[in-house]
């Protein structure tokens, strides 16, 4: 979960409904306005899901759409690509993100977990 500025109900809430729906594993960002703009504007989320498809900041999509949704979200390969691997990701769609991401020109590729923050 991103936040700009400070921890709100409305962030309280969404963790709520996220443990309530299962998800016990969340962590939070919470960045002052300014570096929140510039982390959005400096990195793109990419998720490799267990079912076989994308998370792109966000939007769930299959791997082969990720080029047009690259292209529609105006990315540049200045810009960092942070991807997370959950447990039993899907192997073939990690592969094939990473070569339609090195066919942008986005040749590098961050793994995280999101801890460190």
């Amino acid at each position: 979960i991103f936040v700009m500025g400070e921890q709100t109900p409305l962030v309280y809430e969404t963790t709520r409904l996220l443990q309530q729906g299962g998800t016990f594993n969340i962590h939070k960002i919470i960045l002052p306005k300014d570096e929140f703009y510039t982390y959005l504007d400096q990195n793109i989320h990419l998720d490799i899901l267990k079912n076989g498809q994308i998370l792109l900041d966000g939007t769930e999509l299959y791997v082969e759409d990720l080029a047009v949704a690259m292209d529609s979200k105006g990315s540049t390969p200045n810009k960092t690509i942070i991807m997370t691997l959950p447990e039993n990701f899907s192997k073939p769609t990690h592969c094939r993100a990473v070569e339609i991401l090195d066919s942008l020109g986005f040749n590098s590729v961050e793994y995280a977990d999101l801890k460190g923050y």
